[in-house]
């Protein structure tokens, strides 16, 4: 069972915001630190963006003024917020948005360089701190299968002073940081922009010490793997 912690709780408490707010976030400051925090460590020029948890399309206008992306691609679960994104975009062909449900449990059908999530982790998707963090992963799994890249996605941490909201979710660094290694040689965090804040970016390939280092154990083994060859038309 999920708890009164459910797909259904966030959608809600997300609706009555914007419903009433006119938005999705609740800190102009923080949202822009974010967005900078993200735009400081990843290349966005040129590539085919997926943003899973679009909202209205505040980062996608952070894109379209700021980065020279390709394209982007915008998915969430509230048809009002993907109706204003629609609105705000009327007229960029190479922006797009679409309605998704399940996107972390559904079929793979979404291509791209780089997948983002900003702020789609900050309520609870389950009250059992265990099966909400495994409801984040399996986002950050289908997001890395999607990207040729990298993934970058934001969370509020449990370094969070006072007392956090009921439904807000605060997930731990280093369980976040090992999990992210399990898949890639090659993760970030930046903590630098808030005191309860990070960025986790997790790019495919070898870091260039892996890549350095498989360089040297070819080189090294090279001498030995010649010393033990017959050469084809050699005097044995």
């Amino acid at each position: 069972m999920a708890g009164k912690h459910s797909q259904d709780t966030v959608n809600k408490l997300y609706e009555s915001m914007l419903s009433r707010t006119g938005k999705l976030h609740v800190s102009e400051i923080s949202q822009r630190l974010r967005y900078d925090s993200v735009l400081r460590h990843v290349d966005f020029d040129d590539k085919i963006v997926l943003e899973v948890g679009c909202g209205t399309g505040d980062f996608a206008q952070v894109l379209l003024k700021e980065t020279k992306l390709h394209s982007y691609h915008g998915l969430d679960i509230l048809k009002p917020a993907l109706e204003r994104a629609k609105e705000r975009f009327d007229g960029h062909a190479n922006f797009t948005f679409s309605h998704n449900v399940n996107y972390a449990g559904g079929p793979r059908s979404h291509s791209c360089h780089v997948a983002v999530a900003l702020g789609v982790f900050d309520a609870k998707f389950d009250e059992h701190e265990e099966r909400n963090l495994d409801r984040v992963m399996s986002f950050v799994r289908r997001m890395y299968d999607d990207a040729s890249e990298c993934v970058v996605f934001t969370f509020a941490t449990t370094n969070f002073e006072g007392t956090p909201q009921e439904h807000q979710a605060l997930l731990d660094p280093c369980r976040i940081y090992t999990l992210l290694r399990r898949m890639s040689w090659r993760v970030l965090l930046d903590d630098t922009y808030a005191p309860h804040l990070m960025t986790a970016v997790m790019f495919h390939g070898l870091s260039p010490w892996k890549e350095l280092s498989s360089r040297e154990v070819l080189v090294s083994e090279a001498p030995a793997a010649a010393k033990g060859r017959t050469t084809v038309g050699a005097t044995p």
